[in-house]
This record gives structure tokens, sequence and C-alpha cells, in this order.
């Protein structure tokens, strides 16, 4: 049995998944198990995620592409969905198909949880370095951390919905309100 895929784009596995599901639901008497359908469907990219180097960025324009661009991975599908009970001859055929179904699945939800914890990991990273980037391109340095801390968790909670350019627009404001509030206090108290 030979099976062509297409590998170009995430439009092309689920082609590829669509087919096998077809190819393997209708012969599946020809599959000494399904556990080898569940590797072959599951199996996304099994790269590791590098951080992404955001000391070059210029923009939150960056920042917002950098942060789309990782790609979590697709949860595995139970294998009770896909194999049918009425499709075996016996129930004891149905149930060792099942298991080694289920054995594979757990492999592949173990990797699946990996991957969602590794490209969180990365946003988190992306997400911290946009908050130094934010503060230093609109703070004083002299404004004490929590002060910044302040003037940058009301720029997130007002724009965080639209992407982090919205967060630096709204954080122009803020800056520019705390920036003065600060300098007319240090006037204040000389």
């Amino acid at each position: 049995m030979q099976i062509y895929a297409r590998t170009s784009s995430e439009n092309d596995y689920e082609y590829r998944r669509t087919q096998l599901e077809r190819l393997v639901l209708t012969t599946l008497d020809s599959l000494p198990s399904l556990g080898i359908y569940l590797s072959y469907i599951h199996k996304e990219r099994e790269t590791t995620m590098d951080k992404i180097d955001t000391s070059g960025f210029t923009t939150a324009e960056e920042f917002d592409t950098a942060y789309r661009g990782i790609k979590y991975p697709k949860r595995p599908v139970t294998p009770e969905r896909v194999i049918d009970k009425k499709t075996f001859d016996s129930d004891a055929e149905y149930y060792r198909t099942l298991a080694d179904a289920s054995e594979q699945y757990e492999k592949d939800m173990s990797e699946y949880k990996r991957q969602v914890k590794e490209a969180g990991e990365v946003g988190g990273q992306v997400a911290s370095d946009f908050r130094e980037f934010c503060i230093s391109d609109h703070l004083d340095a002299d404004i004490p951390e929590d002060i910044k801390g302040l003037v940058y968790s009301a720029a997130y909670e007002d724009g965080h919905s639209a992407g982090f350019s919205e967060v630096y627009n709204c954080m122009d404001d803020f800056a520019e309100i705390a920036n003065k509030a600060y300098k007319a206090g240090v006037k204040s108290k000389k």
C-alpha cells in the first residue's frame, strides 16, 4: 500500500490526515494495528522551538509578527473517536486494536503537552521582551520600577486584545502622563 502525502503547509497536514482516515477506516483489516495509523496521523513537527531573538526589534509590529508566528501543535485525536467497533469481527479484536491505539495516543499526548509548554515559554519570552522594549521606549529611566510596571499593566489591560501594537499605542498615552506626573512630583520635593 502506498500513500502519497503533500507536506508544504498546514492545509496539507489536514489533507493528509483526512485521506489517511478514509483509507484506514475503509481497509482496517489490512493493517496490523491502528497504532500505526495514529502514530502517522499525529506525527507533527517534532522540532524543538528556538527562542526568538527580539534584541533587534524596533517596532511593536515586529513583536506582533514574532508572537503570531509561534506554532502551537494540534491535539491528538482520541482512539475512541476514530475506531468504530462495528468494523471488527470480534470484541477481542476491537479491544486489542483500541489498546494499541490508546498506547500510541498516550505517547502522542505526552509529546503534544511538551510542545504546548515549549510554545508557551517562547510566547512568554516574547511578551516579556516586549514589556521591556515598551517600558524603555516610553518611560524615563529615573522612574521607579514599580511605577513602570503599573503604567505597563494599565496599557496592557487596555490594548492586549488587539495585540502588541495596541499595547504600545496605549503605553504612549499613559507614559506621557506618568513622565509628566513623575517630573512634577520630583520638582515639588526640591
